[in-house]
């Protein structure tokens, strides 16, 4: 294990999530820039969602660099990518900060992805029937199933079953904006994806699929608005407040 990957908590050779989402900061192999920068987008978000960064915090620019390995031009591009989406925010004299959260933007955040979903949805159901139309949903969902009961493979895990959703309904900018939105829910993984949390929700999503796959639209329209329920979202400013207090105890008191 290099001094880089020791230094950012990672193995040797991690696993890929099935989202293409890197966990957190794997070194990045040699690539053309356009494909680096695409590859930083993807480290950064996933440490965000592993909770390496908070919401609020400073995103430096050559410490980043430093742990993946690779020059500071392609993740100051990955940062600006971030910043024209809303995830990151640049401030005068103080440099790059990840956005902060609120209860009230992920009640938002949760009714848009549930209309993207259903949309999603009934634009595959509504197209000629292939025998595998659904054939990467009910992958996704068998893996789920198998899935090892932490929150950051349980996060991926349930994220892919809605790729696959998107994939089946075949519209490119719904999977467009559905993709920008998940980046924004990057930044709340952290702090909401509980296994207690995650488990519970996830018969919702396979009565979802099992619903979907009996063609049953009534039923998927229920189903969907169970799964992204605006109203169990918890406390979110509480949940960071407490996650500054660990971040600050690990910092006073190193292992």
């Amino acid at each position: 294990m290099s001094d880089r990957q020791v230094e950012a908590g990672m193995p040797d050779k991690p696993s890929r999530p099935p989202t293409g989402m890197r966990v957190g900061f794997d070194r990045l192999d040699a690539l053309t820039p356009r494909t680096l920068v695409a590859q930083a987008v993807e480290a950064i978000l996933g440490a965000v969602a592993l909770g390496q960064f908070l919401p609020g915090d400073r995103l430096v620019e050559s410490e980043i660099a430093r742990r993946l390995g690779i020059s500071r031009v392609p993740v100051r591009e990955a940062l600006r990518l971030l910043e024209s989406q809303g995830i990151v925010h640049n401030e005068p004299f103080k440099g790059m900060r990840l956005m902060n959260v609120t209860s009230r933007d992920c009640r938002e955040m949760v009714v848009i992805a549930r209309e993207f979903v259903h949309l999603a949805v009934r634009t595959a159901m509504a197209k000629p029937a292939v025998p595998d139309r659904w054939e990467g949903v009910r992958r996704s969902v068998e893996a789920l199933r198998s899935t090892a009961p932490d929150p950051h493979s349980l996060f991926l895990a349930q994220s892919e079953v809605m790729q696959q959703i998107y994939l089946a309904a075949d519209n490119r900018l719904l999977s467009t904006m559905a993709l920008a939105l998940r980046a924004r829910f990057s930044v709340y993984a952290s702090l909401l994806t509980t296994p207690e949390r995650l488990l519970a929700r996830q018969p919702y999503l396979e009565t979802l699929v099992a619903c979907i796959e009996a063609g049953d639209a009534a039923s998927v329209a229920r189903s969907v608005a169970k799964y992204f329920d605006p109203d169990t979202v918890p406390d979110v400013e509480a949940l960071l407040a407490e996650a500054r207090r660990r971040q600050k105890r690990r910092k006073d008191d190193p292992e």
